[in-house]
């Protein structure tokens, strides 16, 4: 059974109440993600530093979890990376 956390989090997706992927992370914790996603939380906490390593099925997991689209997941973490010059 999935974690309440999720649904939550996924709600407050869709309700545009999330706008970063690190805000998340503040409404289900870490352990909780990086378990369901099969991720030792060491590692997890790695990825969360550097968000851009990442792999895709882990990101579609993780949006199944929440119950969201996946470019819903990608918009916030899009919000999370550090901007580039000539970066919208």
């Amino acid at each position: 059974m999935k974690d309440k956390r999720f649904i939550t989090a996924g709600k407050l997706i869709r309700s545009n109440e999330i706008k970063s992927f690190s805000e998340i992370i503040d409404t289900v914790p870490k352990t909780v993600v990086a378990k369901h996603l099969g991720i030792n939380p060491e590692r997890f906490n790695r990825l969360i530093s550097d968000i851009g390593l990442f792999v895709t099925k882990d990101l579609v997991n993780l949006a199944d979890a929440l119950e969201v689209d996946f470019l819903a997941l990608m918009k916030l973490i899009d919000h999370d990376l550090p901007k580039k010059k000539g970066r919208k």
